[in-house]
């Protein structure tokens, strides 16, 4: 079941997001969450009115009023505030929500229809278990824990609070904020019966109303294929310190939904730094949401090696994975970065035998630049690496066989140049990674960031009369790589990934 959070300034707007839920396709998926704290004039008469109108329609009403320690707006006393939702709820509210520390307050807030729920925004508590059991002890019908998840095994906390709950099959956890949305789009793998999305209008975010809420049409058209919301036949994912920067879940996803295949591949936000601290729990993650393999992007690549059971030789060579696969409780890296970098600069040098002796300089010296490295030196390339961090840059060169270049760009422009840095990314979306004195004409440019528009390092290589090779036909050649080691049977893709980038990429879309 869905719940679909209606927050509205006005009765009016809120009649309006309610008839659109009416519409065949919600009506009996969908429960709306009626937020009384978002009205600016939450006259109880006119609240009364409101959820007489409306309770008689063909879409369930569970009403609310948060106050701001909750995420709410509330802006009143919190008398008139109990007052208001009890007289709501006695209007005819299919349900209501009330928080767990003023349940015991309300002798009107018992049975099947009260949900009592719990909100922390700065981290996951130690004692969710004694405030389930507390608000089942005290009336409540059904209990909600929202709290801020910061890394993976906060998330397999809350199932283990959801499975030891006396009532399991009445509570509904999830995680809060970026490392949060596996536990809201997977919440069946949590134990879970509901979940939870903003419903509004074209120009609206979830993270308005609460951090890592869905949009509705984005849950059940996107993620899901629709309001039914079928459990997914495969699950994939996507492991990174800003997963939802990633074009990859509206890549994937189209492509699951126009194949017709009830799959899904979801952002898995894992704060941290290269280090393996980041991604605690991973295994453990995977088992608990059902997901088959996933993709790995910054600053995790190097990391995931040593979760691997079994490395497979190129990501051997680079010291870096971009794909692991979960088979048979095994857990195998790949790397499909290397042939994104390599079979667009080889054809863009116009062949492997052409490519052979030609200087190249990746900038960079992470998982993607030592995926580079490898792919142009395997191509012939006498590769040379830079980095902001000598050492690093240093041991990486040392591993993968190529020279360092210790300083900045100083000397003849290399033939090919590959940026395996932030700059142009989402993170440093105005930074040019190198001066123009390293590029010119005819030079193979491969940015491995992508984004809507050119970065920088486009513009001004592309100024220069450089090849340039966008980080979107570098991101389309690895995920075909990547969707073969993901799914098998999976055949003739290549079209489809190249049309799903550039939709994903599209301004409008």
């Amino acid at each position: 079941m869905i719940v679909a959070v209606v927050a509205e300034n006005s009765a009016d707007a809120v009649r309006e997001r309610l008839s659109e839920l009416a519409a065949p396709w919600w009506v009996g998926h969908v429960v709306a969450e009626v937020r009384l704290d978002a009205l600016d004039d939450p006259d109880p008469d006119a609240v009364a009115a409101l959820i007489r109108d409306v309770g008689a329609g063909s879409v369930p009403i569970l009403v609310t009023c948060r106050r701001v320690r909750d995420g709410g707006s509330w802006r009143g006393t919190e008398v008139e505030r109990r007052a208001l939702l009890e007289r709501a709820w006695g209007s005819g509210a299919s349900e209501v929500d009330v928080e767990t520390d003023v349940l015991c307050d309300l002798p009107w807030a018992r049975g099947d229809g009260v949900t009592a729920s719990f909100h922390e925004f700065h981290g996951t508590p130690d004692d969710l278990e004694a405030i389930v059991e507390t608000a089942f002890a005290e009336g409540a019908g059904r209990v909600k824990i929202a709290v801020r998840a910061t890394d993976l095994p906060d998330l397999l906390r809350l199932r283990r609070v959801v499975e030891g709950a006396s009532r399991p099959h009445r509570v509904v956890a999830f995680g809060l904020g970026p490392v949060g949305i596996p536990s809201r789009l997977l919440f069946r793998r949590m134990g879970c019966d509901r979940v939870y999305a903003r419903w509004a209008g074209p120009a609206a975010r979830g993270d308005e109303i609460a951090p890592g809420l869905p949009d509705l049409p984005e849950l059940a058209g996107s993620f899901y294929p629709d309001p039914t919301l079928p459990a997914p036949v495969a699950a994939f994912g996507l492991l990174g310190d800003r997963a939802t920067d990633s074009i990859g879940p509206r890549v994937y996803n189209r492509i699951f939904r126009r194949r017709g295949i009830a799959a899904m591949y979801l952002p898995v936000t894992a704060p941290g730094t290269s280090g393996s601290a980041g991604v605690t729990g991973l295994r453990e993650t995977m088992r608990l949401f059902g997901l088959r393999a996933m993709s790995v992007t910054t600053p995790h690549k190097e990391a995931v090696l040593h979760q691997a059971d079994q490395v497979h030789d190129l990501a051997r060579r680079i010291g870096a994975a971009n794909t692991l696969v979960l088979d048979g409780g095994r857990l195998i890296a790949h790397n499909t970065d290397y042939f994104g970098v390599r079979e667009p600069v080889r054809d863009a040098l116009g062949g492997v035998e052409a490519s052979r002796g030609v200087a190249a300089l990746v900038l960079g010296a992470g998982g993607a630049g030592r995926a580079a490295a490898v792919a142009l030196a395997d191509l012939g390339c006498e590769v040379t690496l830079w980095s902001r961090n000598p050492a690093r840059a240093t041991a990486a060169a040392s591993e993968v066989g190529a020279q360092v270049r210790p300083g900045g760009f100083d000397g003849t422009p290399p033939r090919v140049l590959v940026n395996a840095t932030p700059a142009g990314s989402p993170r440093l979306p105005d930074a040019l990674p190198v001066g123009e004195d390293a590029l010119t004409r005819g030079q193979v440019v491969l940015e491995m960031n992508y984004t809507t528009g050119a970065t920088p390092l486009q513009t001004a290589a592309a100024a220069r009369g450089g090849r340039v090779v966008a980080g979107a036909a570098m991101y389309a050649v690895q995920a075909r790589h990547q969707l073969h080691h993901f799914w098998a049977g999976l055949q003739d893709v290549d079209d489809e990934v190249e049309e799903a980038v550039r939709w994903a990429l599209a301004p409008s879309s």
